[in-house]
């Protein structure tokens, strides 16, 4: 019976070693353990409840003696050497008894504290993990991207920095996008454009977007802008060669490697460097108004419906629509004249009703200049409270605390971004500074 003279020997050395260590205190007999454990010697349990159990009542005492071959017993027992101090689990040297520690003879292992954590671990040191509140953080779905603004420069030229008293002038604030509403140009020619984008190429944004307006003539297909007065065959033959030349330069393949691209009643999507997925639409039409309002390009009868013909195309689906460039505005929406009459389209705003931009950006009225946002639900427009700003010499009116009030498919924020002033005496200087505006886009699908 080699087995069971070898379980006697053990069990003499056992109560032979607790009878030594009866005087032993709780940290004492943990440190026996890992003396035990460094010599790959593996503790008994029985040992360690003899020696704790000599600082218990009498009554308790007499239970230590017995190992209960129970779970939950084995727990209990190893919980009367859990630390207090969360200090102590950061020193191997009082470490408490590992989950690795087996009963002989039984097959379960004694579950770790609870709070904080001692578990195994495949290297010889004890793998310690403190309670901790876990966070989830979510993936972000937009991406602020900011918008410089103008509208109606009318062959204005921005000024020198030194040139303090000037509103319109450089440098120009850095921003992702550059948009310009229309009427680039007073008297529309080939040099005027050109003298145009000499400017716009030095804004520093990574996109410009560019549309017509009523003056920029040479860029309008459609010879119903021609007067009568001069409406003759040799007449319609000239000015059709001017809008092909300012139509391939400005649709030309070098303008879109400057990152200057040009709208004309159509949807593009862009992918900005900072992750963004911008969607625009634009279009350089207004509604023909009373003499002397009824010439010039791109324009239609006011008592028709010409936006309707634009819903359902890809891209001006409701909610998906991120910015709307247009050249006239909505009606109430920044389009009164300075006699106080709102001239704006109804039908157009009865179309950005249905799609719902972030923002929509025009011009046109240029005493209407401003910024105002309006909820769908309500049908309430509010002005916006801007700030001209000064930031390292880039003078512009601040406006991008908007982007916190605009909540895609329930409000939108409109910005007339005219630059001159009402009437043509005044279109020899800027009237107002460039607009800055910021919005969360959605970000580009990875």
């Amino acid at each position: 019976m080699p087995a069971t003279r070898k379980s006697r020997k053990t069990s003499s050395r056992v109560d032979i070693l607790a009878k030594d260590l009866r005087n032993l205190s709780t940290a004492d007999t943990t440190a026996l353990i890992e003396t035990a454990k460094t010599r790959n010697s593996t503790p008994d349990l029985k040992l360690i409840e003899t020696t704790n159990a000599q600082n218990l009542p009498t009554r308790r005492r007499r239970r230590c003696k017995k190992i209960d071959s129970n779970k939950s017993d084995i727990e209990s027992k190893a919980a009367v050497s859990r630390p207090t101090d969360t200090n102590d689990l950061a020193d191997p040297g009082k470490s408490q008894i590992l989950a690795s520690i087996k009963v002989k003879g039984h097959d379960d292992s004694i579950k770790p504290p609870i709070n904080p954590k001692i578990i195994p671990n495949t290297s010889s040191k004890a793998q310690i993990i403190l309670p901790s509140t876990t966070v989830t953080e979510k993936t972000p779905t937009t991406v602020t991207t900011s918008f410089l603004l103008v509208s109606d420069t009318h062959d204005v030229q921005p000024q020198s920095p030194e040139h303090k008293e000037v509103l319109f002038r450089y440098p120009f604030p850095k921003t992702d996008v550059f948009i310009h509403a229309g009427d680039m140009t007073q008297d529309s020619n080939l040099f005027t454009l050109k003298a145009a984008i000499s400017w716009i190429e030095l804004i520093p944004a990574e996109l410009k977007i560019l549309i017509a307006g009523n003056h920029d003539t040479t860029l309008d297909v459609v010879q119903d802008h021609v007067d009568d007065s001069s409406d003759s065959d040799d007449e319609e033959n000239k000015l059709n060669t001017k809008q092909v030349e300012c139509r391939e330069y400005l649709t030309s393949k070098e303008m879109k490697a400057k990152g200057i691209f040009y709208l004309e009643n159509e949807v593009e999507t862009f992918k900005l460097k900072n992750g963004a997925m911008l969607t625009v639409f634009g279009s350089p039409y207004t509604p023909r108004g009373p003499r002397p309002h009824h010439n010039g390009a791109f324009r239609y009868n006011s008592e028709i419906d010409f936006w309707g013909k634009f819903e359902g195309v890809d891209g001006l689906k409701a909610e998906k629509l991120d910015v709307a460039v247009i050249h006239g505005p909505a009606y109430e929406i920044l389009d009164s004249t300075s006699k106080g009459k709102n001239v704006g389209c109804r039908y157009l705003r009865s179309f950005l009703e249905k799609v719902k931009p972030l923002m929509s950006v025009c011009g046109h009225i240029h005493e209407a200049a401003g910024v105002k946002t309006l909820e769908w639900d309500s049908m309430e427009a509010k002005d916006v409270e801007t700030q001209r700003a000064d930031k390292d010499g880039a003078v512009f009116t601040d406006a991008r605390e908007v982007a916190k009030d605009v909540v895609r498919g329930k409000s939108t924020v409109f910005v007339n971004a005219s630059l001159v002033g009402a009437g043509s005496s005044s279109y020899a200087e800027a009237a107002r500074c460039p607009y800055v505006v910021e919005l969360d886009l959605p970000l580009a699908a990875v």
